[in-house]
């Protein structure tokens, strides 16, 4: 194995354990403590720059990253962001709504699609 093929197959395989976690969580809290963790901004454009350095094409990596972008679109709902109350308290969450969403959430929803996007634009060349 060359060092090109191992960085594939590990990107490969981390990539799976992220699908995994999303798909497969043996309950919804779990479900939710990964997604929340994967759509943060920073870590999912560190995911991207590893599918983009070991390469769309080999290893499926173009295809197991676009899995990952559909559950992710898919249980958007599930993301929690803190709302304030009519008493002033932060501390509750209630889920996003196309709504209630601030400011904040609609510009990192933004950089997070036009990342998405990029990566599609990628593969399709």
């Amino acid at each position: 194995m060359t060092n090109d093929s191992v960085a594939t197959s590990t990107v490969a395989a981390f990539l799976r354990v992220v699908y995994a976690s999303l798909k497969f969580s043996p309950n919804p809290s779990l479900t939710k403590i990964s997604l929340n963790q994967v759509t943060e901004q920073e870590i999912f454009r560190r995911i991207t720059m590893l599918c983009y350095k070991a390469g769309w094409t080999t290893g499926n990596i173009g295809l197991k990253y676009l899995k990952i972008i559909r559950i992710i679109i898919e249980k958007d709902e599930l993301l929690e962001e803190p709302t304030e109350t009519s008493t002033g308290d932060l501390s509750k969450k209630k889920k996003k709504s196309k709504v209630n969403m601030t400011l904040r959430a609609v510009r990192e929803r933004l950089y997070f699609y036009e990342i998405v996007s990029r990566a599609i634009k990628q593969i399709l060349n």
